[in-house]
């Protein structure tokens, strides 16, 4: 969400359960973190790249956002 939002993303689609959860991420990312972000991983030549710069990226400013489960997932400490 926070590189769609740095891409400029204004409006999203998603379903009615997620709203609460989305809302949450979006008012605790800064719009100038989000493309920042997407600044970085633009430079990147490799999908490995851009997902360490996110990873890297997201474990510095974001981690808090987002649930356990996600953390996990994206190897969030």
């Amino acid at each position: 969400m926070p590189i769609l939002i740095g891409l400029g993303a204004r409006e999203l689609s998603m379903n009615f359960n997620s709203i609460s959860r989305v809302k949450n991420v979006i008012c605790g990312v800064a719009a100038e973190e989000a493309r920042e972000v997407v600044k970085q991983i633009s430079l990147c030549a490799t999908a490995d790249e851009v997902e360490d710069t996110v990873n890297k990226f997201f474990t510095a400013n974001w981690a808090h956002l987002f649930s356990d489960e996600l953390n996990r997932l994206f190897r969030i400490r």
